[in-house]
Order: C-alpha cells, then structure tokens, then sequence
C-alpha cells in the first residue's frame, strides 16, 4: 500500500513540474507576452522604454509687449485652463514642466490651481525649468513670440529627460493625454517627434525644403529626447543651420524651422491624425474635408491659435466652458453644459463657424475621460 501511494505522489509531482515547465516554456516563446502586472512602461517598437508618466511642457514668458497674444495675464490663464482639463480627463499621474523667464510667473501659475478638488492637485505636479538660450544665439529668444523658439534647445535645457509632451498654452484637451502620449508606441525605430498636419498652404517656406505643401503645427508636439540627443546629423546644429540660412522668410519662427528640419530629415517625424489640431480654420468647408476623421469623429484637442479663444463665437465660448468648470461635476453634466454654450454662441460668432452645422459636434464629440466620470 505505501508503495502504491509513494507512485500516486511521484506521478503527480512530476505531472506538475511537467506543467510548470510547459508554462515557462510559453513565456520564453511568446516574447510579445504583456502582462498587466509588469506593464509599468510603455515600449516603443524602437526598443526606448518611455515611463508611463506623462511629462509636458508648457513655456511661459514675460512680454512688455501691449498685444493681448502676448501678454503674461492671457498665458497664465490659458494655461490654467489647459492643465484643467488635461488633470480633469487623465487618469495618470501627470508633471508639468513649466518654462518661464520669472520664478513669479510659475508661482503664478501653480496658486491657480490651488482651488481644485483633492484628488486631482494629487494628479499632477509642478517643476520650475529656467528659460535658457545659448548666449551667442540669445536672439533667438524673441523669435515669433517671448520665448517660443524654447523647444529648439530642449536638450540642453532638459538633459535627464527621456521623453516630453510639448503643448502651447492654448491647447486644451479633449480626451485624456495619455492617449496621445502613448502613440511613441507608435514611432518606427527612426523617428523622434509627432505633430499634426496644419492641412492648410504653407507656401512661405520653399516647396524644395519644407515637409510638406499642408506644413504641420507645432503647438503640439510628442518628442524622444533620447533620439534626439543621438541624431547622427546634430539636432542644435541643423537647427542653427536652418535659422541663419532661412531667417529672413520666417513667419511662424520655431515652426517654419522644423518644417524645414524635418523636410530634410524626413524618416525622424511622425505624423499625428488631424484630429489632433482642431482649430478655427476648419469652420471653412474647404479645410474641414481635408480632414476626414475630425467630421466623423471630432477633435482630440482643441487650438485656439491667433487669439480665437478671445474671439466671441465659438472657440470662446469652448475655452469659457472649461474655465467655469467645476471639477466635481460628472463628465457627462460638463459635456452636456459645454454643448449648450456653443448653441448659444451661434449668433456671436464672428467667423464663419456659425454658419456650419458641425461645429458643434466636432467641438464636443470626442470629450471622453478615462475614469468616464
């Protein structure tokens, strides 16, 4: 009898270390595997292990100029309102690297926030980046706008970081970011940057340089830092380069130079949807069918360039919505309220957004949040 049993215990250990071994086998031969558990990264196929994270860039500079695009109170209420609803839709933890000339400008900022529910000043935090330009290149500070030529010298600027999100004050989110920061999942093994095509002519810059006829907007922009720093070509140098041969024809400073970088460095960019820059140019029925998946589906973010945000119409009633949202109030409650509010701006529009009947829904659509609140 014991021997009958000691043969009953040997066959079952052995059928288990027979299974063990086949479960470790389908591990080693399934490299792809994820498992929930261990997914603390996010693993673009070009091998760069991109922290879950989220890190974006916000620059925000002092202007002694009297244009109201400029002025110091606009960009600190615009950015606000862009981390709002960036810390309202997320549910990742999320720091703001916030770029200023003025330590009083990131207190400014940061005291805005101090109102919000709990659970979401948690959510994110808050560092102080120096504005910093090369002292032989400090000119370049002015370009286009105070201190918007800032991203060209990330690098440097930001040299244990690996990878960012580089938004302008005027972008407000429409779905949680981290949908948009997990497109470097995206990138081939080349690439190191992603932004939206602009979808409109961009003619200024020669068709033999430039990346392309629709140019692409930098306002939004995912780049791997890490790639970058091993650009074989020198990413400061090429930039340099671009700027002392093509200055003279500029309009939109840092953007026409990586429209003309990444002209010539084609293989490095990825391109974002166009849902990914929705802006008042696609009030027009010309631009709006360029982009097929923004009337089908809605914007993902929203752009307030050349001051639409203070426009009446629309686009300001967008950016009011958000500004007077109460955080504790349900997505849907806010969505429904945002609704109301663009219907009620029809007869204030200015521009030609009162006349398309999809304005609203494209303004509205895609408003989703990961916690679905």
């Amino acid at each position: 009898m014991r021997s009958v049993l000691m043969s009953r215990q040997c066959g079952r250990a052995s059928a288990s270390l027979l299974l063990l071994l086949m479960v470790v086998l389908y591990f080693l031969l399934t490299p792809n595997l994820r498992l929930p558990f261990l997914e603390n990264t996010l693993e673009p196929r070009g091998g760069q292990q991109i922290q879950e994270e989220i890190n974006i860039i916000l620059v925000i500079c002092r202007s002694n100029s009297k244009n109201l695009l400029n002025s110091i109170d606009r960009q600190l209420l615009q950015a606000s309102v862009a981390i709002k609803a960036a810390a309202y839709l997320s549910l990742q933890r999320i720091r703001f690297l916030i770029v200023s000339d003025s330590q009083d400008v990131f207190n400014e900022l940061v005291a805005l926030t101090q109102a919000w529910p709990t659970a979401y000043k948690e959510r994110i935090s808050f560092k102080f980046v120096a504005s910093w330009y090369p002292p032989e290149h400090e000119d370049m500070r002015g370009l286009f706008r105070p201190c918007a030529s800032q991203r060209l010298f990330l690098l440097r600027l930001l040299p244990e970081e690996s990878a960012v999100l580089y938004m302008d004050s005027d972008v407000i989110f429409l779905r949680p970011p981290e949908e948009l920061w997990k497109i470097f999942n995206e990138f081939n093994e080349e690439q190191f940057a992603a932004a939206a095509a602009i979808n409109g002519p961009y003619n200024h810059i020669p068709k033999e340089v430039r990346y392309s006829d629709v140019g692409f907007n930098a306002g939004l922009m995912l780049y791997n830092l890490t790639r970058m720093r091993q650009f074989p070509a020198g990413w400061e140098d090429q930039v340099l380069n671009i700027t002392a041969e093509y200055r003279s024809i500029f309009l939109y400073g840092d953007q026409d130079i990586l429209n003309i970088f990444f002209g010539k460095f084609r293989s490095h960019f990825h391109a974002l949807g166009c849902e990914w820059n929705l802006r008042p140019a696609y009030c027009q029925l010309h631009f709006i069918h360029t982009c097929p998946t923004l009337m089908r589906a809605g914007g993902k973010i929203v752009h307030g360039v050349s001051g639409s945000f203070y426009t009446p119409g629309k686009f300001m009633a967008f950016f009011k919505s958000w500004e007077a949202l109460n955080m504790t109030q349900p997505l849907a409650g806010f969505q429904a309220e945002l609704r109301k509010n663009l219907a009620a701006a029809t007869q204030k529009d200015v521009r030609k957004c009162r006349e398309r009947e999809y304005v609203d829904r494209i303004l509205s659509q895609q408003l989703i949040s990961g916690n679905n609140n």
